[in-house]
């Protein structure tokens, strides 16, 4: 989503400052249900009260899909306008903090977990790649949270630094499942070489 296309108001019709840090597409379910489900996390620049309300103003939509084997990108202009109330006994709740430390080899790449944070609203799981020289870190495959009721909490996208050596990802909220344990699933992970031969070809008519 384009962020002059996005605007966040707050209940004394102040504009507030923002840094869109991920979205999510709409997952394969649409073939089947026909609504669109995704997020966006936002983080607030200067915020020093959570305000008792928030409005969001959108004046335009990106529709990503393949068509074949082509990525078509569509938009969408009009003028949507959302209002909710905040709940100050969930906004002001603490995080739940949990150190993991945990090393993933895959190969000869290796992942380490550090740590989740729990939120009422999303998690939060920080891995750290700096021990990969050779390999660039594309992404999990169908990666998930599993509870011990066997309750599964879907990645919600995520962002990394600069340099791609930490990144985090977002996930759905285990705050008031009450769950005791909780299992990082993925069916698989994408990587690259680092170094790799780049082939330029020119034609002409």
């Amino acid at each position: 989503m384009e962020k002059d296309a996005f605007e966040i108001i707050d209940y004394e019709n102040e504009n507030l400052m923002y840094t869109i840090k991920s979205s999510s597409s709409p997952d394969e379910s649409f073939k089947n249900t026909g609504k669109k489900e995704g997020i966006i996390s936002v983080a607030f620049h200067e915020m020093s009260e959570i305000p008792e309300s928030l409005t969001i103003k959108i004046r335009k939509l990106q529709e990503g899909y393949y068509k074949g084997q082509v990525y078509k990108n569509d938009a969408i202009d009009g003028e949507w306008t959302i209002n909710f109330n905040i709940d100050s006994k969930v906004a002001n709740r603490e995080p739940y903090y949990y150190l993991i430390n945990k090393n993933i080899h895959i190969g000869q790449v290796n992942i380490l977990m550090k740590e989740c944070t729990v939120y009422p609203t999303s998690g939060e799981i920080k891995l750290d790649l700096r021990s990969n020289k050779n390999y660039k870190f594309i992404g999990f495959v169908n990666a998930r949270l599993v509870d011990d009721r066997g309750l599964e909490y879907k990645m919600r996208g995520g962002w990394g630094s600069v340099d791609d050596s930490e990144i985090t990802m977002i996930c759905e909220s285990t705050y008031f499942t009450q769950t005791k344990t909780l299992n990082f699933k993925a069916d698989g992970a994408l990587f690259i070489p680092k170094k790799r031969h780049v082939c330029n070809s020119r034609y002409k008519k």
